[in-house]
């Protein structure tokens, strides 16, 4: 059969010719005014894309009518854009176009590529979040461990500090010794330091609570407590620190006919005496560790 000219060739015809006309396998569809065409290729000819529908029927198409179209199953679809790339080809190449298939598949490889991408990030983020826990983790364990073996270092230490000479007791870092002779308080505090020592600072409760330990009765012992000379209000310890923490006895300090100055402990509770009392005292020397 003669190949027709393309003023015979009508410009549409309906798919259902097409289809009947249509014997080849090699045929694939392809998008054009808002429906499909079967062509076995297409190729660009006159300013128009020509449709060989095989057996030597072919439809010829106009470019402006060629719809963008979308990718459905494994069909190649052609649109406009690629029409108008056909227009660097000579009619003789025929087929030698871009296709919209290759276009999609490209589009759809890139939105995977992307979610991959994105995926990859995901795990990465979830995996350094566990790192991260598990670091703080082990190092609260380290913490942790390093502390005991801090706390049983000192106990170590404290095992093996310098023994108190007899008579005196050791608690922590020091050495006490409670008198059993009486001194005023200037004279206690000779006597202490006689023996490299210094009447009993106690600076804080976990020392208070300790030497009331020592205590039996309800003997008064002299500390290293006086008030400051430059104000009667403030109390110091003999190395001239300001009293922080006080153990004062009910309605103490009273400073008695303004003449109580020097500090004593009743075996616990504090009060203010007149400084040339006697009463036995508590010497304090510190131990080496």
């Amino acid at each position: 059969m003669t190949k027709p000219n393309d003023s015979e060739v009508p410009e549409e015809q309906s798919s259902e010719n097409i289809d009947d006309d249509l014997e080849s396998n090699s045929t694939k569809n392809y998008c054009y005014s808002g429906g499909f065409i079967k062509c076995s290729v297409i190729y660009y000819r006159e300013g128009f894309g020509i449709c060989d529908q095989g057996r030597g029927a072919e439809r010829r198409m106009n470019v402006n009518t060629v719809s963008t179209g979308h990718l459905e199953n494994d069909d190649r679809f052609i649109g406009l854009e690629v029409f108008k790339a056909m227009e660097n080809y000579g009619p003789a190449e025929k087929g030698k176009f871009e296709s919209c298939f290759g276009k999609s598949r490209s589009i759809v490889f890139t939105i995977v590529l992307c979610a991959l991408i994105l995926l990859i990030c995901i795990i990465l983020i979830i995996v350094v979040c566990v790192l991260i826990s598990e670091f703080k983790q082990h190092a609260m364990e380290e913490q942790d461990y390093l502390n005991t073996k801090v706390a049983n270092l000192s106990n170590l230490m404290g095992k093996i500090c310098t023994a108190c000479p007899a008579g005196w007791h050791a608690i922590d870092s020091s050495c006490y010794y409670l008198s059993v002779e009486q001194k005023t308080w200037y004279g206690a505090r000779d006597e202490c330091y006689k023996v490299d020592s210094f009447l009993a600072m106690i600076t804080d409760r976990k020392k208070s609570d300790s030497l009331n330990t020592l205590f039996t009765g309800s003997i008064r012992y002299w500390i290293g407590l006086h008030r400051d000379p430059k104000n009667i209000h403030i109390w110091k310890w003999l190395d001239g620190t300001e009293v922080t923490f006080t153990n004062w006895g009910v309605n103490e300090p009273n400073f008695l006919k303004q003449l109580e100055h020097c500090g004593e402990t009743r075996s616990g509770p504090w009060n203010d005496e007149f400084c040339n009392n006697s009463y036995n005292y508590i010497c304090e020397k510190k131990r080496f560790c």
